[in-house]
């Protein structure tokens, strides 16, 4: 008797034990969601905050560039990077994210002040020579504030980024630890609940009445706390009821197993559309949910995996073609087309956008793997690709009608399952529109991802246009020199003729004093003796 109430204080205990390890892990999870979710948050807050920073490098380069290609010609066009860096400055986006992400604050006002200082130090030396004031800018060119300035704020920029990596192992760091204590805990409840179960079992299987009442509550604790199929089963039967336990236990093993190799697709064998609604609560429900939550969170990080790679990738082929608008056109669209896993696309850009005579025309086209040399102009207005340049706006369509790329698109060939038409926006610029039609349909993140590339490749096409432009007016200038250089070689030689022909005609004409002064005292001397005889 003493044994037997020492056996059932045990069991009770082990029921405690088992229900404290279910709470710790209710709790593990919730911590380990509210980490993932912080974990992301935080990604995303860096990479703009790293975006931004991008943006200081960018206005500074942009200003010198213009300043100095101003500097050298002093033509109007030339003053287009200076313009453009004016429009994209992001100082006050760039301060709210180092708040909200407790970077150095004082540090960053620092930087701040000598960043402003020096757009504002190339405004003023662009107004000097607006004005005239060579001089006066030559003299500020030579002190070089431009090396002081960026001492200060390219040392925040480097600092910056250097600590928003240590934070980004940081929380990668954290993410994992709490990955594994997760599914540690998870593991180490199935362990202590089968001890539990087969220590109950053993201890009670003597006792007929209390071993019937310990299987009917077993199987009972079975299906509520591990899975309930549906179906009744002989709870007399020890042998049933320990099958049972075991196959449930062996259900979980392998479950927590797959989910702990990152297989989000694995399922609960014998979990159904009829006993589903038995296993919300208990720990087959919980564990499904659990998979169905990492794989969201496994689908949204692949997501922003693509999507950053693809931009990575799409950024290193405008930086190596940012010269070359025919280069660029062509290895951007056969990228895309490939990337987006397309069959078909189409890049449009507007000829001249200060021209009164205004249209888009295809300036590289892939299809089927290989470049196609179509020749194509749309006007603003005419067809989803005009309509998308004056609107502004990305335009999807699926199902697409048959025959509908060979009547209204610039595209044509094969009927597609999707079709995007994105408009090559920057800064409310719009310089173009990308097509694409594929045998797939996209995604919002797709979408999303083609917004943002096509903000990237109108960017680089004003900086083309503006860099051609400029090469166009130095080119120019220095013709003018050159040439001016010329005439005035031709004016010296001209020049030294002229000297030449004087000198001559100052040596003919005292030549012609001193002959003219010999035939005077010739003269002179003839009337005296002519006198004389008289």
């Amino acid at each position: 008797m003493f044994k037997i109430k020492n056996t059932e204080k045990a069991f009770i205990y082990g029921i405690y034990l088992l229900i404290l390890l279910l709470i710790i892990n209710v709790a593990i999870n919730f911590f380990y969601r509210n980490v993932v979710a912080q974990y992301v948050k935080e990604k995303d807050n860096l990479i703009e905050l790293n975006s931004l920073l991008d943006n200081v490098s960018n206005t500074v380069m942009l200003s010198d560039l213009g300043l100095r290609g101003y500097y050298i010609n002093p033509e109007e066009g030339m003053l287009e990077p200076f313009r453009i860096a004016q429009r994209i400055i992001a100082i006050n986006e760039l301060e709210e994210s180092v708040k909200e992400l407790d970077f150095d604050l004082i540090a960053f006002k620092e930087a701040r002040k000598a960043y402003l200082d020096y757009l504002a130090l190339v405004e003023d030396m662009v107004n000097m020579l607006q004005n005239g004031n060579m001089e006066e800018v030559q003299k500020i060119v030579e002190e070089d504030r431009g090396l002081e300035a960026y001492n200060i704020y390219g040392a925040y920029l480097q600092e910056t980024r250097d600590e928003m990596n240590e934070r980004l192992d940081s929380i990668e760091r954290k993410y994992n630890t709490w990955r594994i204590v997760s599914g540690t805990s998870l593991i180490l409840f199935f362990i202590v609940c089968v001890a539990i179960l087969i220590f109950a079992a053993i201890n009670y299987k003597k006792t007929s009445h209390r071993r019937r009442e310990l299987l009917k509550g077993l199987d009972s604790s079975n299906r509520t706390l591990v899975f309930n199929n549906g179906e009744e089963i002989d709870t007399t039967d020890q042998d049933s009821v320990t099958k049972s336990i075991l196959e449930n236990l062996k259900l979980a093993a392998q479950f927590i197993k797959g989910i702990a190799e990152n297989d989000y697709n694995v399922n609960w064998d014998g979990l159904n559309e009829n006993n589903e609604h038995l296993n919300q609560e208990n720990i087959s429900g919980e564990l499904v949910k659990l998979r169905e939550h990492l794989k969201e969170l496994k689908d949204d990080d692949e997501k922003r995996i693509w999507k950053n790679e693809g931009l990575t990738k799409f950024a290193d082929i405008v930086r190596k073609y940012q010269n070359d608008v025919t280069m660029l056109s062509e290895n951007i669209i056969s990228e895309i087309v490939q990337y987006m896993e397309a069959k078909q696309g189409g890049l449009f850009i507007i000829n001249d956008p200060s021209e009164s005579e205004r249209y888009l025309e295809m300036v590289s086209c892939y299809a089927y793997e290989r470049h196609k040399f179509m020749e194509k102009k749309v006007k603003p207005g005419e067809g989803m690709i005009g309509q998308c340049y004056l609107e502004g706006e990305l335009i999807y369509l699926e199902n697409v009608p048959q025959n509908y790329l060979n009547i209204t698109s610039g595209i044509g060939m094969a009927n597609p399952e999707s079709l995007v038409i994105v408009p090559l926006k920057s800064n409310d610029q719009i310089e173009g529109v990308l097509e694409i039609a594929s045998f797939k349909k996209y995604e919002k993140y797709h979408l999303d991802f083609l917004e943002q590339l096509a903000e990237i490749i109108a960017s680089a096409i004003i900086t083309v246009r503006t860099n051609e432009h400029t090469r166009g007016l130095l080119e120019q200038s220095q013709q003018q020199a050159e040439e001016m250089k010329a005439q005035e070689e031709e004016m010296r030689q001209n020049m030294e003729e002229l000297q030449a022909t004087q000198e001559q005609m100052h040596r003919k004409t005292r030549e012609y004093e001193d002959e003219i002064r010999s035939l005077k005292d010739d003269l002179r001397q003839l009337k005296g003796e002519a006198v004389d005889e008289q």
